[in-house]
């Protein structure tokens, strides 16, 4: 018997088949909305955790807003367009 193993490729085309698009690095986060995305795992709510802290410590973000990601599924196009117009930089973390 002959097994055959398939590898994914985890990267995705951009949905509309359009170029995506390029973004300017933020010159500093001072008075930036910052948005948590996570699926809410013991390791990395520890992690997020912290890094909320240090973002809020100095004073100079304006706020932390935390996201929860669904484990069994996707959210909607909607969603993200809502956690992208609230934020000015969004970090996306997963952990099992």
């Amino acid at each position: 018997m002959t097994r055959t193993i398939e590898i994914l490729n985890p990267t995705a085309m951009a949905s509309s088949g359009a170029p995506s698009q390029k973004l300017t690095p933020l010159a500093s986060l001072e008075g930036k909305r910052v948005a948590i995305m996570s699926n809410h795992k013991i390791p990395i709510e520890d992690v997020f955790s912290r890094l909320e802290q240090r973002l809020l410590s100095d004073g100079k973000v304006a706020e932390v807003v935390r996201y929860r990601i669904p484990v069994s599924y996707p959210l909607k196009k909607e969603e993200y367009d809502q956690i992208a117009q609230s934020a000015d930089l969004v970090i996306v973390g997963l952990a099992n």
